[in-house]
This record gives structure tokens, C-alpha cells and sequence, in this order.
């Protein structure tokens, strides 16, 4: 499971300089000291990804970098088999620096490393940035082209930023790589707390397809969180009866092989089990078979998913009557109206509704406004895609953190990435814990008069105050 506490204790080492007393000598020692210094700088500069001479210069005599520019990779594939996605993450960084174009009095340039969607590329790539004065990096879509690239940012000791993959491997493995998307196990926890605290339900279940990796580790995320909001009559109904759930029982987890069309028996077993949620990490066909099969036995249970039911043509899938009992999370969503979860049926019912305006996740208003009208004189009326609000997002966190460190000193800005606390993004308010994943609220969303409308906004535990909480 995701951790949201507590992150690694970055300990910067300086290095204090001994004045030269008003002696020749020693007076003589501290300038060839100073010259020497200077001389390895200038000659380590081609091998590093932020630029010695400049690190030197801003450590030493408080200047600029030599050209006057904050140079930010946007290391995505812009070619190949994944250049539409690459497309939608560098649209939301081109918005952010119309609207953000300087950093610490610098212009800020874009550096496109075009990974061309091939791994091999991705890690040529990523070393190409030796010696090119980058401060920080921006992507990759596809987990695995950040795998790729990922190691020569650390050897250079670039920081970077994922946007859009949700593998854990690409920050886990990595202490130079941040994310501004959940990671997948994190929705399994954001679907267990709406199951627990939203919707007041005490008993869950789990069903996925055998062989699923993906579903595989939601539902063991799910599971784990669940038991542990239902521990000791944690999850409350509405109105404040405790459950039956107050031991903290195990989720039970029915599994189908793949193609299967007919669910009956498995429905059968949850609605014997009492259970008030189901959550289903597969896509928006399945589960919504999965539902009116449930509908037809007259089983009253919530069913529960992941981004993969985000879709424009979810409500041309099933009835509404069948879509009003699914809700799922979303990694980011405008609400402008008011939603109201679906109701447990059976399992006696609680509903939490949305906070109107702003948007989901609770980011910034104004910074979402200018981000909504930008896209919008760019693009036209649409509703901008999760991954260039995400995109946008990871340029202003970049440079935030370049500004918090008062430098482009690389070393400097990773640091105050790992720093980040509820920096408040259009996608909702980033921390990161100590593996450089994303902490921050989820939107919860269902279909309502045959839109998506948010229903919920699951909130992470974060602080000293819930300090046991947040180490599960």
C-alpha cells in the first residue's frame, strides 16, 4: 500500500570556507583554493545534467546561470506508437509556461527530448541531457519508458517528474523521481475509504479476473484498507450505527477466468455475504455486466472501479438506473454542479455529496480558472484530459520548487521536490511522501442525468496528527 507518511530526511552537507587571515600566505593558499575550485567546475561542466559552472556560480559569487534560461526537459514520446498521449502531457506543460514563462527573473525554455516510444531511445535520451543545463524533467508516458530513462536521471542527478504512468517501480527504485498521478494501488485505497466512510458500508468484496495484475493489486490495496477502516467499528452508517463489520474482517475476493459473461454464482455468494460494496479494478464493460446481472437478482450493492470506467461514452453502456449504483475514481474532474452518492440499497444507505465549484480534489480556484480558460482559447469548449491537467501541473510544481530553492542547482531543487507539502495543483494538493508519490485527495465519481458528476472526494490522511493512520 501507499504510504502517506512521514518522507525521507534530505540533509544537505555544507561546507563552511575558513576566512584568509591578513597574512601573504594564507591569503595566497585561498585564492589558488578559489582558483582551483573554479577550474574543477569548469571542467566536470560537460559531464553533468545541471550545468557545474552554473551550480558553482550561484553557490559562490550569487549569479545566474551564464545564458539567463531555466531549461526544462519534456521527456515524452512524441513520436511513435504513443505520441497522442505524449501530445495531451506536453499540452499541459505548453499551458503552464504561457501562463508561467519565468522563474527567479529567468525566461524558462522547454528542451523536447523525444523518447520516440521506444525504451532503448528513452534511455539515449534521458543521458543526451548530459552537459545540456537542465534543471529538471518533465514525463514520460508509459511506465516503462520512465524505467528506461529514469536511471540516467539519477546518474546525472536530474530531477524528474512522471505525469501520467502509475507504475510504483519508476519513484520506488528511484530517489531522483517524482509523481504527480496515484500510483494504481493508491485507488484501491481512495475507493476503500469512499466504500467505508462515504457510503457508511461495513462488509465489501472484491471480484477480478484470475491473472490480473493490475486488478491483482488494487484489490489487495482495497482489501487492506478496508479491514483497517472497519477495525473496531470504524466505518459508521449514516446517522452513526456501527456495522457488523467492527472486527475488521477480511474482504473476500471472487475470482472469474477472463471472458467470462455470466456472474451469477459469484453475485450470489456476495449478496449471501451481506456485502454493501464491490470493487471491480476492470474495465467499464465487465463491470457494468457485472451490475445488471446484480440488478436482475435484486442485489442493492454499490459496485466500485478505478480510472479505467472514465470514459465520454460510459452512459451510452447501460441504463442510468444500472450507472447511478457504479462510481469510480478519477484522477482529475471539473465539478460545477452538486452529486449525490449512490445509495447502499440493502445495505442501509449513506450519501456524501460534492462541495460545489472549484474542482475536484480541491485544488487551486484561481490557478484552475486560468488553466480551464487557457485550454479553452487553445482548444475550444471541451473538457480538458486528466493528462494535461496533469502535465500542467507538473511544470508549476517544477517550478515552485525551483523558486523554493532560490537556485537551478539541481541537487537543490530534488530537495525541495522531496519537500513538497499540499502544493495546490489543478489536479488537487500534491505532497509526496518518502518515495516520491503523489499524496492527495481523489475524486469520486458516478453518471447523473447522463453526465459524469463527482460524488465524493476521498480525503488522504496526512500530518503528525494522524501519524499511526497515515503509516498504514
Amino acid at each position: 500500500m501507499i504510504s502517506a507518511g512521514g518522507r525521507k530526511d534530505i540533509r544537505s552537507v555544507r561546507r563552511g570556507r575558513r576566512g584568509a587571515e591578513a597574512t601573504g600566505n594564507r591569503g595566497a593558499r585561498g585564492i589558488k583554493a578559489w582558483a582551483a575550485a573554479l577550474a574543477l567546475a569548469l571542467l566536470v561542466a560537460p559531464l553533468t545534467g545541471c550545468d557545474a559552472y552554473d551550480s558553482f556560480a550561484a553557490a559562490f559569487l550569487g549569479a545566474k546561470p551564464s545564458d539567463g534560461v531555466v531549461r526544462v526537459a519534456v521527456f515524452e514520446p512524441l513520436s511513435g506508437k504513443d505520441k497522442a498521449n505524449g501530445a495531451l502531457e506536453l499540452a499541459g506543460i505548453e499551458l503552464a509556461r504561457a501562463l508561467r514563462p519565468q522563474v527567479l527573473g529567468m525566461d524558462v525554455e522547454l528542451v523536447v527530448a523525444d523518447n520516440k516510444s521506444d525504451i532503448g531511445e528513452a534511455e539515449a535520451v534521458a543521458r543526451s541531457l548530459a552537459g545540456k543545463n537542465v534543471s529538471v524533467a518533465l514525463g514520460s508516458y508509459r511506465s516503462t519508458l520512465s524505467l528506461a530513462g529514469g536511471e540516467g536521471f539519477r546518474e546525472l542527478g536530474i530531477p524528474a517528474i512522471s505525469i501520467s504512468n502509475d507504475n510504483p517501480l519508476v519513484t520506488m527504485s528511484n530517489d531522483w523521481y517524482f509523481r504527480v498521478c496515484h500510483a494504481d494501488a493508491f485507488q484501491g485505497v481512495a475507493m476503500a475509504k469512499y466504500a467505508a466512510e462515504g457510503l457508511g458500508v461495513t462488509k465489501a468484496a472484491v471480484m477480478l479476473e484470475s491473472g490480473n495484475d493490475y486488478a491483482q493489486a488494487l484489490s489487495q490495496a482495497f482489501s487492506d484498507k478496508f479491514t483497517a477502516l472497519t477495525a473496531g467499528g470504524g466505518a459508521e452508517a449514516k446517522g452513526g450505527a456501527k456495522g457488523a463489520g467492527a472486527a475488521g474482517a477480511a474482504v473476500p475476493v471472487f475470482e472469474f477466468p477472463k471472458g467470462t459473461r455470466n456472474f451469477t454464482d459469484e453475485l450470489a455468494a456476495i449478496r449471501d455475504a451481506g456485502a454493501g460494496a464491490v470493487f471491480i479494478p476492470l474495465d467499464a464493460e465487465t463491470a457494468v455486466s457485472v451490475a445488471e446481472q446484480a440488478g436482475r437478482m435484486g442485489l442493492g450493492a454499490v459496485f466500485l472501479g478505478t480510472e479505467l470506467w472514465e470514459r465520454d461514452d460510459l452512459s451510452d453502456l447501460a441504463a442510468e438506473t444500472v450507472l447511478a449504483r457504479m462510481a469510480f475514481s478519477s484522477e482529475f474532474r471539473i465539478r460545477d454542479d452538486r452529486g449525490e452518492a449512490p445509495g447502499v440499497g440493502e445495505a442501509g444507505g449513506a450519501t456524501a455529496g460534492a462541495v460545489e465549484g472549484g474542482l475536484a480534489g480541491g485544488g487551486a480556484p484561481r490557478l484552475t480558472e486560468d488553466f480551464l480558460k487557457a485550454y479553452r482559447e487553445k482548444y475550444g469548449g471541451r473538457e480538458p484530459e486528466p493528462a494535461v491537467a496533469l502535465g500542467f501541473d507538473a511544470y508549476m510544481l517544477a517550478l515552485d520548487a525551483i523558486s523554493r530553492a532560490g537556485s537551478t542547482d539541481c541537487a537543490k531543487i530534488r530537495e525541495k521536490l522531496a519537500e513538497t507539502r499540499s502544493f495546490p495543483g489543478v489536479s488537487g494538493n500534491i505532497s509526496f511522501d518518502e518515495e516520491g508519490e503523489t499524496v492527495k485527495s481523489v475524486a469520486i465519481l458516478s453518471v447523473r442525468g447522463g453526465r459524469l458528476t463527482e460524488v465524493y472526494v476521498a480525503e488522504p490522511v496526512w500530518g503528525p496528527v494522524e501519524e499511526e493512520a497515515a503509516e498504514e
